[in-house]
């Protein structure tokens, strides 16, 4: 029986010594590795599902290629620049006007590609554009699913299949949110777990249970 694990929101995470030596920008998703290996092992894809994104990283990769300028440097052009004519387009908008409900684009990556393969993380993030029929979702996943039809066409199906199953949203997201509850233990540990963190790094610990659980929502 096939699998597919889906996160609610995006896999990637902001890996900053990688990025200030590689100049690789946020593609990484180093906090989610032991999951992706485990997907891997399993022959499970692994995917995020981002509604209501806001992203136009495919958009300015059309602003690059409508740059006039020897070298792309945004902070010297002027208003009438032939970039500046898909100003406030996001991907979402330009994707609606492209995909059929149930199809899904072809997938991008970052800035990773720019560099040598030998330079690469383990894992590269990539992502595609899918009509749901509801809205123009975005979806993250690795390069070993990404790369692999099967792993893709099996992550598209099924994101497609819990959107509709779901009215618009992934059900099995939704039910998942309905049984993350913490219970009162488990927020107590949490409150301790926290303060003996600060000790041993011996920061202060003056915030009190009570002024935790005020600032502090946990789901």
């Amino acid at each position: 029986m096939a699998a597919v694990g889906f996160v609610d929101g995006t896999l990637v995470s902001w890996d900053r010594a990688a990025s200030a030596k590689k100049d690789i920008g946020a593609f990484t998703g180093p906090l989610f590795e032991d999951t992706f290996k485990a997907g891997e092992r399993f022959a499970t894809p692994i995917g995020g599902y981002i509604s209501g994104s806001r992203t136009s990283l495919v958009v300015n990769t059309l602003r690059a290629k409508l740059c006039n300028r020897q070298f792309m440097d945004c902070s010297k052009c002027n208003r009438n620049a032939p970039c500046r004519q898909i100003d406030g387009l996001r991907d979402t908008i330009l994707f609606k006007d492209i995909l059929k409900k149930g199809e899904r684009s072809t997938v991008f990556y970052g800035g990773i590609n720019t560099l040598d393969r030998k330079d690469w993380p383990e894992y590269r993030i990539g992502f595609f554009y899918i009509n749901t029929g509801e809205e123009i979702a975005r979806i993250e996943a690795p390069d070993y699913v990404l790369e692999n039809d099967g792993f893709l066409d099996l992550l598209h199906f099924a994101a497609y299949d819990q959107s509709q199953k779901g009215m618009g949203y992934p059900i099995s997201l939704q039910e998942a949110h309905h049984l993350a509850v913490v219970r009162g233990p488990e927020r107590e540990a949490f409150y301790r777990l926290v303060a003996n963190t600060l000790i041993d790094a011996g920061l202060p610990s003056r915030v009190t249970n009570k002024k935790l659980r005020k600032f502090t929502r946990l789901f």
